[in-house]
């Protein structure tokens, strides 16, 4: 996955919903569910089409966001790890 700003890995939700096999829209609801918790800039950055088009094309050729998507949400690695663990039972409590 592609840094975005400095040294920082950042993710996307489409990235984290093909990493985890689960549908369109499955790693935004988990980030909605945590949002409260982070602040922008730190654990989340939001491209605005208004004034980020260029990257945002950029990462949709790259195939990083879905093609639907206008304005995007790139998400941190602990944020990312975060939305990840949403709703995961830990190994040995199955």
């Amino acid at each position: 996955m592609a840094g975005y700003g400095g040294e920082t890995v950042w993710h996307t939700f489409r990235e984290l919903d093909e990493l985890e096999g689960t549908p369109k829209g499955h790693a935004f609801r988990r980030f909605k569910a945590l949002r409260g918790q982070w602040r922008e800039g730190r654990e989340f950055v939001v491209l605005d089409a208004r004034h980020d088009a260029g990257r945002i094309a950029q990462l949709k050729r790259e195939g990083r966001l879905y093609g639907s998507t206008v304005n995007a949400v790139l998400v941190s690695p602990e944020a990312a790890r975060a939305i990840r663990a949403v709703g995961r039972i830990p190994a040995g409590d199955g």
